[in-house]
């Protein structure tokens, strides 16, 4: 479980730029300001074999009652409402559930649109 935490707050801090991190932790109002995210299920990696898949959760930060740490919850977005993208259709194919497929060796870019809103995520194909 720890290792699952650990690759979400990477995935998050690629998606977001770096701005989110502060040694290794997330700041609740970094991303509850109406930015999403993208992370990877299961504790998966960015870098699999041509022919596995993983599959993609769109999260956004929700404020709630009482702004600050308490206030924020991070929530999934329902796959189906994003609009999802790569940046090299021969490397990986990314279906409407969020599921991303090797395709190719190689390195492409997702990203998952939401609300106007988007992040992106670099996965590596290994032969």
């Amino acid at each position: 479980m720890r290792g699952r935490i650990w690759y979400a707050i990477v995935a998050t801090c690629v998606a977001l730029g770096g701005a989110a991190c502060n040694s290794g932790a997330l700041s609740p109002n970094s991303v509850c300001g109406g930015k999403i995210f993208l992370v990877i299920a299961n504790g998966k990696s960015a870098t699999f074999a041509v022919g596995d898949s993983v599959t993609l959760l769109a999260q956004q930060g929700v404020l709630g009652p009482g702004v600050g740490g308490s206030g924020c919850t991070i929530q999934n977005i329902p796959a189906a409402s994003v609009a999802w993208a790569t940046s090299d259709t021969a490397v990986v194919r990314v279906a409407a559930d969020g599921t991303a497929h090797g395709l190719s060796a190689g390195h492409a870019d997702v990203t998952a649109t939401h609300g106007g809103l988007s992040a992106t995520l670099t996965l590596t194909i290994l032969p």
